[in-house]
């Protein structure tokens, strides 16, 4: 649809979801992580630590990622996606948007399933709306999500050793 007859409500549904709903899911797992710490839950202060390391690290590759695979962004290439919003010209694989999105709601579920689901969603509202606004196409959005939950939990693995490490600073009162 021509940018003039789409519904506009859904349309600021799509920007808003690109653009600005990827910093909800890392504000949650801050919020959960700084909890953790002023109540000295070293499990969880371990694991949301280690996701939003897995959550960088997974955005980090995806700054390398994106320099090896120029992958033109669909509003670029395809005639019958037109823009929402503005243009960028870097590439399109992967979203790093999605990553951060769901890196970080994949923190918040580890440390709280209730607030874990709803960071969920809205990571899944973050990639769809990339696709929505013309741009990412879908595969990104989907490497975006394995790249993240690769690295977060690959580093949700060393756990045990940086709970042992905390358990030294972090001791109850």
């Amino acid at each position: 649809l021509h940018p003039r007859t789409q519904h506009q409500p859904a349309r600021a549904v799509a920007v808003v979801s690109a653009k600005y709903l990827a910093i909800v899911p890392p504000l949650m797992l801050g919020g959960l992580f700084l909890w953790a710490l002023w109540r000295r839950d070293i499990p969880a202060v371990a694991k949301g630590g280690l996701a939003g390391l897995g959550a960088g690290l997974a955005l980090g590759a995806n700054q390398i990622v994106g320099q090896v695979v120029q992958r033109a962004r669909p509003y670029s290439v395809l005639a019958t996606v037109h823009a929402i919003g503005s243009r960028n010209g870097d590439s399109s694989f992967y979203s790093d948007h999605t990553t951060l999105a769901v890196g970080a709601a994949l923190g918040v579920l580890l440390l709280s399933l209730r607030w874990g689901s709803v960071a969920l969603v809205v990571a899944t509202m973050v990639g769809i709306g990339r696709i929505a606004v013309g741009a990412h196409y879908p595969s990104d959005v989907i490497a975006a999500a394995v790249a993240a939950a690769g690295a977060v939990g690959l580093l949700v693995l060393l756990r045990g050793p940086v709970e042992g490490v905390l358990s030294r600073f972090l001791r109850p009162a």
